[in-house]
């Protein structure tokens, strides 16, 4: 193969360049200089408010050295729930965000802006406030004037915290009224209620039993729904001679705090527990205390239970915490003698009961004496001319015989 001897170099076997060769290599090497000097040459530009020097190709993110900041995850009242949590910070060119590989050129304006603040997810419930109720009177029976209204306000709350703001009423409540009335049974006959509050207790229930059934009188019976699963031959034994057996929750923690569906727990599984056990339903309920709510009445309705409360109250439960003893106790229902119609209240559980029992055999044999006849609930409601069943709200409905209820009465004991 032949080689043009232009192209080859002097005294050499590589070939030779002409002149165009040489001036194009020239070329070449002083645009790579060029380049090179001008790479090298700093610019001006300005880095969060201050003038700095970048070198061609910068970009703003490496000019700028550090990501932007993000924003925090925070609750309704600004408190940080996670830093950091959220929306991302952004670059800032000339006052406009942009990517963080964007070139910068001499005098360019080059920033960070940090990501706002996420406040947590917040949703807007309806609330039902607490029924506000006037109680009017003070005698045993609880009857409804006006069911009222419960106030509903619409609640702002975050999703994370549960916090609460923003509070704004969306329908005006109106308190509910009911009056504590006394039944007066018609006749002359003089009736009264003695019942028993928070058994059956296996030491001192069937005591009570045993002083009631050797002077032949009945008596009312508030079980606790947990004590009644506990000893159900008692409850029997209360029907069986004769006695009622009326609902006191489940577990005495039935007050003026708990919700209405609380309440209504608590009945009916009393109730029920009654019921397998007798096979007869409960339709009285005493809460606990003698608490009243607006909760605590819609709570019996809804169970079908008429609230009752009483008009004497001996306290005799501060026997045993070493206070009166059985004088103390018959004085508090004797002085002065009872009103026909009235509902005496003991306990025959929850503590050391035996100053009960004692006083109990004290006051019905003076009672007796004084010709009062004893009666369950029902038997005063039915001559006091009340609708059996007439619930709480209905009770206030019935048509009354003239002097069936009274409004004021003696409230000794309380």
């Amino acid at each position: 193969m032949m080689t043009d001897p232009r192209l080859r170099w002097p005294g050499t076997g590589l070939g030779t360049w002409g002149s165009s060769g040489f001036a194009m290599l020239a070329m070449a090497l002083a645009c790579t200089v060029s380049l090179a000097v001008v790479a090298a040459v700093p610019m001006p530009v300005k880095v969060c408010g201050e003038w700095r020097e970048a070198f061609q190709g910068a970009t703003v993110a490496s000019v700028v050295g550090r990501e932007p900041p993000a924003g925090d995850l925070v609750d309704v009242n600004g408190e940080v729930l996670e830093l950091g949590g959220g929306k991302p910070g952004e670059y800032l060119l000339n006052g406009v965000s942009c990517l963080p590989d964007t070139p910068v050129r001499p005098g360019d304006a080059v920033d960070v802006r940090p990501g706002d603040d996420v406040i947590e997810t917040i949703i807007v419930e309806e609330q039902v406030l607490p029924q506000l109720m006037r109680v009017q009177g003070s005698g045993s029976f609880v009857v409804v004037q006006d069911w009222g209204r419960a106030t509903r306000v619409a609640v702002r709350r975050g999703v994370i915290t549960g916090k609460q703001f923003g509070e704004a009423v969306t329908v005006a409540g109106r308190p509910m009224s009911v009056k504590r009335v006394q039944y007066e049974p018609q006749g002359k006959a003089k009736k009264v209620v003695l019942t028993f509050d928070d058994g059956p207790s296996r030491a001192y229930t069937p005591q009570v039993l045993d002083v009631l059934k050797a002077e032949g009188v009945r008596a009312v019976f508030f079980v606790l729904g947990a004590n009644a699963a506990a000893r159900p031959d008692l409850v029997r034994r209360m029907v069986e001679e004769g006695h009622e057996v009326a609902n006191h929750g489940y577990s005495h923690t039935v007050g003026a705090a708990l919700s209405r569906d609380e309440v209504e727990d608590e009945v009916r599984r009393t109730a029920q527990v009654v019921e397998s056990i007798t096979g007869q339903a409960t339709k009285w309920f005493r809460p606990p205390g003698g608490a009243l709510s607006g909760g605590i009445v819609e709570a019996a309705e809804a169970c079908g239970h008429q609230l009752v409360l009483w008009n004497i109250d001996p306290e005799d439960w501060r026997a045993a915490a070493g206070g009166g003893g059985v004088d103390a106790i018959v004085d508090e229902v004797l002085s002065p003698m009872p009103e026909t119609g009235s509902v005496i209240l003991f306990h025959d559980g929850g503590g050391d009961r035996q100053a009960t029992v004692a006083a109990v055999a004290e006051v019905v044999k003076v009672l007796k004496e004084e010709g009062y006849e004893f009666c369950t609930l029902t038997e005063l409601a039915e001559a006091a001319g009340m609708a059996e069943g007439a619930g709480t709200a209905g009770l206030a409905q019935v048509a009354l015989a003239p002097g069936s209820i009274t409004n004021d009465i003696d409230t000794h004991g309380q």
